[in-house]
């Protein structure tokens, strides 16, 4: 699977919302979680601790990609488009890790 591949599974699961961001800004947080993505953490991680780290991943890149001025609502959907990002990818970690190391670089 090459990233473009990745990128274009993770648009097409994402809820109806994400066209509120667009498809161009989706794909930018994407390639951003792609590029790091704490591979050597999620390594010693078994499911549940994977779980937590995807958790503090996710809030870290709502941080990077708010804007300042951005309205509460506009907050609320790039949250949940994150979240909803970095449960897609952390399940592609889990089912293929050699996979997904492959789309990463």
């Amino acid at each position: 699977m090459t990233r473009e591949e990745l990128v274009a599974d993770v648009w097409g699961s994402l809820p109806m919302r994400k066209h509120l961001l667009g498809r161009e800004r989706v794909g930018r947080i994407v390639e951003r979680a792609l590029r790091e993505w704490p591979i050597p953490v999620l390594y010693q991680c078994d499911a549940k601790q994977t779980e937590v780290v995807a958790k503090h991943f996710a809030r870290r890149l709502e941080r990077q990609e708010r804007e300042y001025g951005m309205g509460f609502l506009a907050s609320i959907i790039l949250a949940a488009i994150i979240s909803e990002i970095v449960k897609k990818i952390v399940q592609r970690w889990l089912d293929n890790r050699g996979e997904m190391l492959e789309a990463m670089q």
